[in-house]
């Protein structure tokens, strides 16, 4: 697992599912789900040294200022979406509970 390197932070944030999904976590405002769990991946897994700039990353503490919060919930593209790919590739899984002959989605 590595971040990409295509510089291109606002195609990214065009692209990106989570971009409306800010999480809130151990009491702060994250940006988006991927940046909320990288320091859980980085200390289960030991994530390399590529990751450091991602794991700097400072969400939004509980006593910010309105204005803060403000300027946090409108801010849209910018170095930490580096970390993902600025054309994801959709991954198409299985059902899980499709027969096995391929009878599609359970009605």
């Amino acid at each position: 697992m590595a971040p990409f390197a295509d510089a291109q932070p606002r195609t990214r944030w065009e692209n990106c599912k989570a971009k409306d999904c800010k999480q809130l976590f151990e009491g702060q405002l994250w940006k988006c789900s991927p940046l909320t769990y990288l320091r859980l991946q980085d200390t289960k897994y030991g994530l390399s040294e590529a990751w450091a700039p991602y794991l700097q990353y400072q969400p939004l503490p509980p006593d910010c200022t309105d204005e803060a919060l403000r300027l946090f919930l409108a801010h849209e593209d910018e170095a930490y979406c580096g970390m993902c790919p600025a054309r994801p590739e959709p991954c198409e899984k299985p059902l899980p509970f499709a027969s096995a002959g391929g009878a599609g989605p359970l009605t």
